[in-house]
């Protein structure tokens, strides 16, 4: 039998080598975008999708990619992946990644909608708006939640998920007045009614959407389109008080 011409040392030695590299290389690569909570993400989507009705691909993708951990207080970080709305603390609430893909839904986004969101709810909400549609303007009343959401908008791991996303500096609707018509309205709750200077914000036949105030807590969500001719009409939300009213930013 003919012998190997290398010493059994040597060979040892070789294939020692070959499994620390591939030990090593394994333990300093470097994570991907979408790997913290990616099996959690995935659950979550496919749950939201077996909720939501004909929910569109898009949609899912979108509570697939976004890092909802980084919105969600630390406190109730294990609780981030399911669908359920998590307190933010003075009464405001991180909603439920399901009630956000049925207003995404009712919305009816395309890549060249832009929309306004009143109300941050961490900015999450604003967040799946941005993935869907071409801009998001962002406004929040309290400064301490504006902080926030800024300082959450600038991390790093937002990357992949919607950048097109503006914070207005401070609580104004005349502000607004100054921007172009938009195609979507989101009002993230607060209100018992949709105010005629939020409906002045809408293009025809843009679609707004809003969480109303209801009795005992509830919430009531509306889908009201505005016709050419800019009347109001309601197509989804059953209605017992009148949903437009002539409330402004100064006498909430």
């Amino acid at each position: 039998m003919r012998k190997s011409s290398f010493p059994a040392g040597l060979l040892f030695l070789l294939f020692a080598g070959l499994s620390l590299g591939a030990q090593d290389s394994e333990a300093t690569r470097s994570p991907g975008p979408t790997e913290p909570f990616e099996k959690e993400r995935e659950a979550l989507a496919a749950e939201v999708a077996a909720a939501v009705p004909d929910l569109p691909q898009s949609i899912r993708e979108g509570v697939r990619q976004i890092p909802r951990h980084l919105f969600a207080p630390e406190t109730f970080l294990s609780l981030t992946y399911q669908n359920r709305s998590l307190p933010l603390g003075g009464g405001k609430l991180l909603p439920a990644p399901g009630d956000l893909a049925r207003i995404a839904a009712l919305l009816n986004l395309t890549r060249e909608d832009r929309v306004l969101v009143l109300g941050s709810g961490a900015g999450y909400g604003a967040e799946l708006l941005a993935f869907l549609g071409k801009e998001v303007v962002l406004m929040e009343e309290a400064k301490t939640e504006r902080d926030r959401v800024s300082r959450l908008l600038a991390d790093p791991s937002r990357v992949g998920t919607g950048r097109n996303l503006t914070l207005m500096p401070d609580w104004s609707l005349e502000s607004l007045s100054v921007l172009e018509p938009f195609d979507a309205i989101f009002l993230h709750g607060g209100v018992t009614e949709i105010p005629r200077s939020i409906m002045a914000l809408a293009k025809p036949a843009a679609r707004i959407a809003a969480l109303l105030k209801g009795e005992w807590g509830s919430s009531l969500l509306v889908l009201i389109e505005r016709t050419e001719n800019g009347e109001a009409i309601t197509v989804h939300g059953d209605m017992f008080f009148p949903v437009i009213s002539d409330w402004n930013s100064e006498n909430r």
